[in-house]
């Protein structure tokens, strides 16, 4: 439900600024649901994408480490472990007992909302005792890639996640994650350890999450 606030502003009957760029924890671990599509350029079908993903970001230590779960069209799960180090500027894609090493491009995601961020609107997740004020705020890249984060208003707790990709390939997705188990700091830095047998090569990548 939004606001009465937000109407009022979008009808244009109260002037409204607006609300400022909030910071999420610098550290902390939590549970992605995943569910979009991607569509290959010069393909006729898109294709799903559904799983989950444990995510642990590490802001001060310049990492992040994912352990995904993806359902692919067979009814089967895949597992695979992402480790992107932003020290060595390295990614680490891990799974079936082998390593593939990439170099990353990007830089680690910004704890706090971009500067660049434009404001969507405010409204309540729940209902009476249960529900929650969120904001949500819209990034665009130059090259038309588009993210909407939906954090709680007080505390900038990331809840809803929508995405817009484009990559050089011509490849687009569209992914929508839901947060869950939202942890504050690092409970298990064991994540980050990179198995013995990773070798430095490969090509180069983006960050998963930039």
């Amino acid at each position: 439900m939004f606001s009465l606030y937000f109407i009022l502003c979008v009808l244009g009957v109260a002037f409204c600024a607006d609300p400022p760029k909030c910071c999420m924890d610098k550290q902390f671990q939590a549970t992605l649901g995943e569910s979009g599509s991607f569509y290959r350029a010069g393909s006729d079908d898109f294709e799903p994408l559904d799983g989950y993903n444990f995510l642990t970001y590490d802001f001060y230590g310049l990492r992040l480490a994912i352990e995904s779960h993806s359902a692919d069209g067979n009814g089967t799960t895949e597992t695979a472990r992402i480790i992107e180090d932003y020290v060595s500027r390295k990614q680490f894609f891990i799974a079936n007992g082998s390593c593939i090493v990439n170099d990353l491009t990007s830089t680690i995601r910004q704890p706090c909302i971009t500067p660049e961020s434009i404001f969507q609107g405010e409204f309540k997740l729940g209902f009476g005792f249960t529900e929650i004020d969120v904001h949500v705020w819209k990034h665009t890249n130059p090259n038309g890639s588009s993210t909407k984060f939906t954090v709680a208003k007080d505390t900038c707790v990331p809840l809803i996640e929508t995405s817009y990709a484009i990559d050089d390939q011509g490849t687009k997705t569209e992914t929508v994650y839901v947060y869950h188990n939202f942890t504050p700091g690092l409970k298990n830095v064991d994540v980050f350890q990179i198995p013995s047998y990773c070798s430095i090569g490969g090509g180069q990548v983006a960050g998963l999450i930039g």
